[in-house]
């Protein structure tokens, strides 16, 4: 079971990744390619580092070495 869990997790984890990763791709070409007022770039910019942060935890919860087990 603990194990079925941590893979589910591990595999839960790689979806949010991909999905934020296109997120911060399309707010990042957002940013660069189009002509946005002061309000809205602010509100791009706050989605985009919003999206890093999950993005991070996301990359922590598949890091092989959150799996990992000690015995002892």
């Amino acid at each position: 079971p603990l194990a079925a869990s941590g893979r589910l997790a591990r595999d839960l984890g790689s979806e949010l990744s991909a999905a934020l990763a296109a997120i911060d791709g399309r707010t990042r070409h957002l940013l660069s390619h189009s002509a946005l007022d002061a309000d809205y770039r602010r509100e791009v910019e706050t989605l985009r580092a919003e999206a890093f942060t999950a993005l991070s935890l996301a990359r922590q919860v598949t890091s092989r070495k959150t799996f990992e087990v000690t015995e002892g």
